[in-house]
Order: structure tokens, then C-alpha cells, then sequence
């Protein structure tokens, strides 16, 4: 595994010990197919000076991706131990720890953003759950005030299309193999429940 694109491009990203809780890290093809679209969205170019919010981070290769191609910060949160010390591990590899912070946490139980609002929320969960997962992140982003409607996007990468109450209608959406990538606007003015 690889960074695609951008100033760390070609370099080379540590990977999750195989079987290691469910992690599939995102694929080279699905991540260039997947920054395009961001990089050249109608909207502009979604990742540059974004703060970004990598959810499932897994190895951290998609906000390593959006760092490499001009994000601000990055924030990669996974509740696995071992996915922790590979992401610590490739942040090292490529010296930008002063733009990265990592917390180990639940998904579901992301509680209130104590950081800056988030632009971009990058989110793969494992394929198993996928829409579950995503629905509870969802959730959990915007309840906890991670992003706030209208500003910034989510971004899915899922086995099918995805389409829930909290967020627009797809910006933009690409099948790319297996993979359904999804860009979308929260919505301000869904209640949750």
C-alpha cells in the first residue's frame, strides 16, 4: 500500500497484520478514484486546507492521502490498538505528527468534539455493517458537533450505494469495482433521532 498522490506520493504506507478486526484497507484504485472526485468536485478542491476526520482509520492511508494532497489536519480515530500503532507508525514514516492527532475510540461513541470543526469526514467501515455503522457515525458526527450543517462533506466508501436521512443527495458517487464511493453535504435541518 501506497500514497497515490500529492507530496508523499509513492510513499510507502505499513499494513494491519491480515485478519486483524475485520480492517480492508482501502484500495490504491479506490483511493485515486476517490481524491479525483474531491479534487475536482463542482465544488472545488475539497481537500485543500481541509481538516479532515478519518473515521475507521484503519492504517490511516485516506487522511494520510488527503495530508499528501494539501489537508491542514487530520484526525484519525479507530477503536483497535494495533490499528493505532500502524497509524502512529506511517505518520512518523512521513514526519508530519505536528499535523495529525489520533484517538482511539468507538465509532459509536464519538461524544462531543473537543477539537475545531471538522470539512471532510472520511468514513470506510468495515463492509460486514457497512450502512449500520455508517448510519451510527453519522450520527454521532453530527449530534456531537464533529461537522456542522451545511459546512463540510462526508465521504463513504461502501459495498453498495448509500442513502440516509442525515445526509444530501450523493455530490457525487462512483462504483469503482466492489466499492461504492459516495460524497455527501450534511443536512441542517434533519432531526435526529
Amino acid at each position: 500500500m501506497r500514497i497515490i498522490g500529492g507530496q508523499f506520493r509513492a510513499r510507502r504506507l505499513a499494513s494491519l497484520p491480515g485478519g486483524t478486526a475485520k480492517i480492508r484497507p482501502t484500495s490504491d484504485r479506490v483511493r485515486t478514484v476517490m481524491f479525483d472526485l474531491l479534487m475536482h468536485s463542482k465544488q472545488g478542491n475539497l481537500i485543500d486546507e481541509a481538516r479532515v476526520l478519518d473515521l475507521f482509520a484503519g492504517t490511516g492511508a485516506l487522511g494520510l492521502e488527503a495530508l499528501s494532497r494539501g489537508a491542514e489536519h487530520a484526525l484519525f480515530v479507530d477503536h483497535c490498538p494495533v490499528a493505532h500503532k500502524v497509524i502512529s507508525h506511517n505518520i512518523a514514516q512521513m514526519g508530519i505528527g505536528e499535523k495529525t492527532t489520533t484517538l482511539r475510540r468507538d465509532t459509536n461513541r464519538l461524544g462531543t468534539n473537543p477539537y475545531l470543526s471538522f470539512s471532510l469526514l472520511l468514513l470506510d467501515p468495515p463492509y460486514e455493517h457497512s450502512n449500520q455503522l455508517l448510519k451510527r457515525a453519522i450520527h454521532q458526527a453530527l449530534r456531537g458537533g464533529w461537522i456542522v450543517p451545511p459546512n463540510g462533506f462526508f465521504v463513504t466508501e461502501t459495498p453498495s450505494p448509500v442513502r440516509l436521512p442525515e445526509l444530501s443527495d450523493p455530490v457525487a458517487e462512483r462504483q469503482v469495482g466492489l466499492a461504492w464511493i459516495g460524497i455527501f453535504r450534511p443536512l441542517g435541518n434533519h432531526v435526529i433521532e
